[in-house]
């Protein structure tokens, strides 16, 4: 890989980490919406996501309110909720910052498919359009698998 190539990925990398959680700090903290450091919406996925994680995390019980995990819900998410809960504790910020890394990643991956499929310079387009994606710093920013 080339020395411009890696300069441009970390650049983009970095560029869609930033831009994510500030898109998180103002987004969480319009009023009509839980904080930035709070638990989201109690009647959302999200809510049901983040108990059964927590649950997951502290018993090691995969039910809720003795209300087994059902096939509508993805079964990975809340295993990745309960280990980030059994490494770092209980924190919403960090599963929100957690997710926006993983969300930044993505773009360097964009541009390697990109790059394979297409060219170099449309790997760099395409990794500019994922890290300005607003589908993908909303995603980043719920609880919801």
């Amino acid at each position: 890989m080339k020395t411009r190539e890696s300069k441009f990925l970390v650049f983009i990398a970095l560029f869609a980490f930033f831009a994510r959680i500030s898109f998180q700090l103002l987004y969480l903290g319009d009023a009509s919406y839980a904080g930035f450091f709070e638990a989201p919406w109690n009647d959302s996925d999200g809510a049901v996501y983040e108990k059964l994680g927590h649950a997951m995390a502290t018993s090691g019980n995969s039910r809720i309110n003795d209300h087994p995990i059902v096939a509508q819900l993805h079964l990975l998410y809340p295993y990745f909720l309960a280990l980030i809960y059994k490494l770092f504790g209980h924190h919403y910020f960090l599963v929100r910052v957690i997710q926006a890394l993983i969300s930044s990643f993505t773009v360097v991956l964009i541009f390697f498919i990109a790059k394979t499929t297409f060219n170099r310079n449309v790997g760099y387009v395409s990794s500019v359009f994922g890290a300005l994606s607003p589908m993908s710093f909303y995603a980043c920013s719920r609880f919801m698998a």
